[in-house]
Protein backbone atom coordinates (compact mmCIF):
# COMPACT_ATOMS: atom_id res chain seq x y z
CA UNK A 1 0.00 0.00 0.00
CA UNK A 2 1.26 2.91 -1.08
CA UNK A 3 0.87 6.74 0.26
CA UNK A 4 -0.62 7.95 -2.89
CA UNK A 5 -3.20 5.15 -2.74
CA UNK A 6 -3.86 6.26 1.05
CA UNK A 7 -3.76 9.90 0.37
CA UNK A 8 -6.33 9.13 -2.43
CA UNK A 9 -8.56 7.63 0.19
CA UNK A 10 -7.95 10.64 2.67
CA UNK A 11 -9.19 13.14 -0.15
CA UNK A 12 -12.43 11.21 -0.60
CA UNK A 13 -13.34 10.82 2.54
CA UNK A 14 -12.33 14.17 3.71
CA UNK A 15 -14.45 15.64 1.32
CA UNK A 16 -17.60 12.85 1.00
CA UNK A 17 -17.59 13.89 5.55
CA UNK A 18 -17.41 17.69 4.42
CA UNK A 19 -20.37 17.45 1.59
CA UNK A 20 -22.19 15.04 3.76
CA UNK A 21 -21.98 16.98 6.79
CA UNK A 22 -23.15 20.48 5.14
CA UNK A 23 -26.11 18.66 3.58
CA UNK A 24 -27.10 16.86 7.02
CA UNK A 25 -26.66 20.40 8.39
CA UNK A 26 -27.91 22.00 5.71
CA UNK A 27 -30.19 25.52 7.50
CA UNK A 28 -26.81 26.28 9.48
CA UNK A 29 -24.73 25.50 6.48
CA UNK A 30 -27.39 28.25 4.74
CA UNK A 31 -27.37 30.08 7.47
CA UNK A 32 -23.43 30.96 7.95
CA UNK A 33 -23.64 32.15 4.25
CA UNK A 34 -25.14 35.39 4.92
CA UNK A 35 -22.55 36.27 7.32
CA UNK A 36 -20.31 36.69 4.74
CA UNK A 37 -20.60 37.56 0.78
CA UNK A 38 -23.36 35.88 -0.48
CA UNK A 39 -26.27 36.63 0.96
CA UNK A 40 -28.54 36.75 -1.88
CA UNK A 41 -28.02 33.41 -3.28
CA UNK A 42 -27.12 31.67 0.21
CA UNK A 43 -29.48 29.16 -1.01
CA UNK A 44 -28.61 28.50 -4.42
CA UNK A 45 -24.43 28.79 -3.28
CA UNK A 46 -24.98 26.23 -1.00
CA UNK A 47 -26.40 23.68 -2.82
CA UNK A 48 -23.72 24.28 -5.81
CA UNK A 49 -21.27 23.84 -3.01
CA UNK A 50 -22.39 20.62 -1.86
CA UNK A 51 -23.11 19.37 -5.25
CA UNK A 52 -19.56 20.10 -6.57
CA UNK A 53 -18.37 18.68 -3.64
CA UNK A 54 -20.28 15.27 -3.97
CA UNK A 55 -19.93 15.10 -7.52
CA UNK A 56 -15.72 15.43 -7.39
CA UNK A 57 -15.86 13.12 -4.52
CA UNK A 58 -18.31 10.47 -6.16
CA UNK A 59 -16.26 10.20 -9.32
CA UNK A 60 -12.67 9.89 -7.56
CA UNK A 61 -14.71 6.59 -5.71
CA UNK A 62 -15.93 5.41 -8.89
CA UNK A 63 -12.26 6.11 -10.63
CA UNK A 64 -13.66 8.35 -12.86
CA UNK A 65 -11.34 11.14 -14.76
CA UNK A 66 -9.52 10.97 -11.31
CA UNK A 67 -6.63 13.25 -12.51
CA UNK A 68 -9.87 15.95 -13.98
CA UNK A 69 -11.63 15.33 -10.60
CA UNK A 70 -8.20 15.84 -8.48
CA UNK A 71 -8.17 19.59 -10.52
CA UNK A 72 -11.80 20.46 -9.92
CA UNK A 73 -10.94 19.82 -5.79
CA UNK A 74 -7.76 22.34 -6.46
CA UNK A 75 -9.80 24.80 -8.06
CA UNK A 76 -12.65 24.46 -5.37
CA UNK A 77 -10.11 24.54 -2.26
CA UNK A 78 -8.63 27.40 -3.75
CA UNK A 79 -11.80 29.36 -4.31
CA UNK A 80 -12.84 28.65 -0.52
CA UNK A 81 -9.34 29.90 0.47
CA UNK A 82 -10.00 33.38 -1.48
CA UNK A 83 -12.82 33.67 -0.21
CA UNK A 84 -11.51 32.97 3.54
CA UNK A 85 -9.19 35.95 3.08
CA UNK A 86 -11.47 38.02 1.74
CA UNK A 87 -13.66 37.56 4.75
CA UNK A 88 -10.64 38.00 6.93
CA UNK A 89 -9.71 41.23 5.09
CA UNK A 90 -13.30 42.50 6.09
CA UNK A 91 -12.86 41.71 9.42
CA UNK A 92 -15.36 38.71 9.75
CA UNK A 93 -13.29 35.95 11.97
CA UNK A 94 -15.35 35.90 14.38
CA UNK A 95 -17.85 33.77 12.70
CA UNK A 96 -18.04 29.46 11.70
CA UNK A 97 -16.63 29.28 8.07
CA UNK A 98 -19.26 26.53 8.16
CA UNK A 99 -17.51 24.52 5.83
CA UNK A 100 -18.69 21.17 7.66
CA UNK A 101 -21.89 22.21 8.55
CA UNK A 102 -22.67 22.30 12.27
CA UNK A 103 -20.55 19.72 12.82
CA UNK A 104 -17.11 21.10 13.43
CA UNK A 105 -17.13 25.22 14.47
CA UNK A 106 -14.00 27.03 12.39
CA UNK A 107 -13.49 29.96 12.74
CA UNK A 108 -13.12 32.52 9.25
CA UNK A 109 -8.90 33.22 10.90
CA UNK A 110 -5.34 32.75 8.64
CA UNK A 111 -5.15 29.05 10.57
CA UNK A 112 -7.91 27.79 8.03
CA UNK A 113 -6.28 29.72 4.98
CA UNK A 114 -2.92 27.40 6.42
CA UNK A 115 -5.31 24.40 6.51
CA UNK A 116 -6.46 24.77 2.96
CA UNK A 117 -3.44 25.65 1.44
CA UNK A 118 -2.04 22.53 3.03
CA UNK A 119 -4.63 20.53 1.55
CA UNK A 120 -3.88 22.38 -1.96
CA UNK A 121 -0.67 21.02 -1.92
CA UNK A 122 -1.12 17.56 -0.90
CA UNK A 123 -3.79 17.67 -3.58
CA UNK A 124 -1.42 18.53 -6.29
CA UNK A 125 1.06 16.26 -5.04
CA UNK A 126 -1.93 13.24 -5.58
CA UNK A 127 -2.57 15.07 -8.84
CA UNK A 128 1.03 14.83 -10.30
CA UNK A 129 1.37 10.99 -8.45
CA UNK A 130 0.51 8.38 -10.57
CA UNK A 131 -2.67 6.50 -10.53
CA UNK A 132 -2.78 3.83 -8.47
CA UNK A 133 -5.59 1.81 -7.92
CA UNK A 134 -7.33 1.97 -3.97
CA UNK A 135 -8.43 -0.68 -2.53
CA UNK A 136 -10.73 -1.13 0.92
CA UNK A 137 -8.42 -1.19 3.39
CA UNK A 138 -6.85 1.95 2.18
CA UNK A 139 -10.10 3.68 3.00
CA UNK A 140 -9.87 1.68 6.37
CA UNK A 141 -6.09 3.73 6.84
CA UNK A 142 -7.51 7.04 5.78
CA UNK A 143 -10.47 6.54 7.77
CA UNK A 144 -8.51 6.01 10.90
CA UNK A 145 -6.69 8.76 10.18
CA UNK A 146 -9.25 11.10 9.26
CA UNK A 147 -10.74 10.24 12.57
CA UNK A 148 -7.20 11.31 14.60
CA UNK A 149 -8.02 14.76 12.46
CA UNK A 150 -11.07 14.99 14.14
CA UNK A 151 -10.38 13.96 17.17
CA UNK A 152 -6.98 16.82 17.36
CA UNK A 153 -9.10 18.79 16.32
CA UNK A 154 -11.53 18.69 18.71
CA UNK A 155 -9.33 18.40 21.47
CA UNK A 156 -7.20 21.55 19.67
CA UNK A 157 -10.56 23.82 19.84
CA UNK A 158 -11.10 22.76 23.49
CA UNK A 159 -8.01 23.58 24.52
CA UNK A 160 -8.41 26.98 23.18
CA UNK A 161 -12.13 27.56 25.02
CA UNK A 162 -9.98 26.77 27.89
CA UNK A 163 -7.67 29.38 27.46
CA UNK A 164 -10.67 32.09 27.11
CA UNK A 165 -11.71 30.97 29.88
CA UNK A 166 -8.47 30.87 32.02
CA UNK A 167 -7.98 34.31 30.38
CA UNK A 168 -10.98 35.65 31.24
CA UNK A 169 -10.35 34.61 34.91
CA UNK A 170 -7.27 35.86 35.23
CA UNK A 171 -8.31 39.17 34.42
CA UNK A 172 -11.05 39.39 37.07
Amino acid sequence: MSWITVGHAFVVIYFLFSSLAKLVHYPYFVGQLPKTLVRPYSHLTAMIIIITELTLTIALIFHFYTHIMLVGLVMLVSIFTVYLIIMIQKGITKEDCGCYGGFLKERLDYQKVIKNILLITFLIVLLLQASAAVQLRDYGVATVGFVTYLFVHQLYQKLQQNQVKLAKIKSM
